[in-house]
């Protein structure tokens, strides 16, 4: 679902994924597509999957989430 946001498209995205490396090049690729397409992304990283449960919204239009995390990851999600 896409919200309509002061006149602009935008979209809401959860990222739950525990290494660094790939929260940075997640958003950089969504920065990226953001620039590029002209849509309005907001991008909420988790470190976990119960960081994502205990603070869970329906905003989110979009979780992107690794499957293979510590404590609770995408297969148990």
């Amino acid at each position: 679902m896409i919200r309509k946001l002061l006149g602009c498209f935008m979209v809401r995205i959860a990222i739950v994924e525990d290494e660094k490396e790939f929260q940075e090049q997640l958003s950089a690729y969504l920065k990226k597509y953001q620039d590029t397409s002209g849509e309005k992304i907001q991008v909420t990283i988790f470190e976990d999957g119960l960081d994502i449960i205990e603070n869970y919204q329906s905003e989110w239009d979009i979780i992107l989430m690794d499957i293979k995390m510590k404590h609770m990851d995408g297969m148990e999600f």
